[in-house]
């Protein structure tokens, strides 16, 4: 593998904005120097259900130890986690807890911003509407914009630093 020529192709990749490119060559880095732990922190990105993570990451490490198997979910598990910790909450759970992780894959990123923004234009004053609709309608869909906008934000927020973890 010509490492100089991969990790340019990271950077071309973060250049273009291509995120979810940018993790697959970093994991095909990590795999071909058989950097288990840093493969296993990519690996989360792309599955962030722990079955599927397991079931892919056991492909590669098969021949560790018990040990090593439980340090690689452990440690790739902290790592994802404060990189999809945010500091402020998107919803608020049954029992009242700030729920300020968001758990999507990076593949998911692009396709996500796409259908947010569109969903925002479909929220457009329907014409014929009577003063008071018209309140009701703008009242109700500002609170559901305001949300859509914050779940966007929260998204780029994920994406970025998942392009800084590429460059480390």
């Amino acid at each position: 593998m010509d490492y100089n020529k991969s990790i340019n192709r990271v950077f071309e990749h973060l250049e273009n904005d291509d995120v979810d490119k940018a993790v697959m060559a970093c994991l095909r880095i990590a795999r071909n120097l058989q950097d288990y732990l840093y493969a296993a922190i990519f690996l989360r990105e792309f599955y962030p259900v722990k079955r599927e993570f397991i079931r892919v990451l056991l492909d590669d490490t098969s021949h560790l130890k018990k040990e090593a198997h439980e340090f690689l979910d452990k440690t790739s598990f902290d790592r994802w986690l404060e990189t999809h910790t945010l500091d402020y909450s998107l919803a608020v759970g049954e029992n009242g807890e700030d729920k300020n992780v968001l758990a999507i894959g990076v593949g998911e990123i692009k396709p996500e911003l796409e259908q947010w923004e569109r969903s925002i234009q479909d929220l457009k004053l329907p014409s014929g509407m009577g003063e008071f609709d018209t309140a009701a309608f703008t009242d109700r869909y500002n609170n559901k914009k305001e949300w859509i906008r914050l779940r966007i934000r929260a998204v780029y927020t994920l994406k970025e630093r998942i392009k800084t973890n590429c460059l480390i």
